[in-house]
């Protein structure tokens, strides 16, 4: 009688170890996808921030300004903001994204921190 109750007593034990494993692995997959959604999510709201600032500034026309603040970084990532034609190119974690821009009349370079964004002669440019 008590080998039987020992036994039975496995069985659960080693069921609800097996349920255990399962929920716990289906856990982490689920925050490794929600974490990858929020990088994402960083990534794109700096590119569209930058992007749709300096489509404004294109279409305000000369003497429009505008101030920008780029983080330091990115979910714990270094990054590099580039302009190249009319894209903005960010690298980060050895890929890169981009956004387009209504024009390639863009100078200057992206600094973390504070940036001013304007216009002057139709010249968009980045300090």
């Amino acid at each position: 009688m008590k080998s039987q109750v020992s036994v039975e007593f496995m069985m659960i034990f080693a069921v609800f170890m097996i349920i255990l494993t399962l929920v716990a692995w289906v856990s982490l997959s689920k925050t490794q996808e929600i974490n990858t959604i929020r990088f994402n999510l960083e990534i794109n709201g700096v590119l569209n921030d930058v992007s749709n600032k300096i489509n404004i500034a294109h279409l305000e026309g000369s003497g429009y300004s505008i101030n920008t603040t780029l983080p330091q970084d990115i979910s714990g990532y270094d990054y590099t903001l580039d302009i190249d034609s009319n894209q903005i190119l960010m690298t980060i974690n050895a890929l890169t994204y981009s956004h387009l821009l209504l024009t390639k009349n863009v100078t200057g370079t992206f600094k973390k921190g504070n940036n001013m964004i304007r216009n002057k002669n139709g010249v968009i440019i980045i300090s």
